[in-house]
């Protein structure tokens, strides 16, 4: 166990609450997993803890993922605080 700055204990570990809130229609918990897992790299193993929670979450099925073909993917930037991935889907669209 670990404390935080507030003195909260912690364990030190990252974790996806089951309550994710969506702010979009027809999202859910399962999409919004679905989704971290192909800003991810899927097939490898992961390289950092925000990757290790999104590909390690239980119930994650990244075989879905493997219907999307990972064209470029660039890892965390500290300064931008954000990896960016360009992904091709089953339909051929790119994103």
């Amino acid at each position: 166990l670990c404390s935080d700055k507030t003195e909260t204990l912690t364990l030190n570990k990252m974790v996806i609450q089951e309550d994710c809130p969506t702010y979009s229609p027809g999202e859910t918990y399962e999409s919004v997993l679905f989704q971290a897992a192909l800003a991810a790299k899927w097939k490898e193993p992961p390289r950092d803890a925000l990757d290790t929670m999104v590909l390690k979450t239980s119930g994650q099925d990244l075989a879905k993922c493997d219907a999307y073909t990972q064209l470029d993917f660039q890892p965390i930037d500290p300064r931008l605080k954000r990896t960016e991935g360009k992904l091709q889907g089953p339909h051929g669209k790119i994103f």
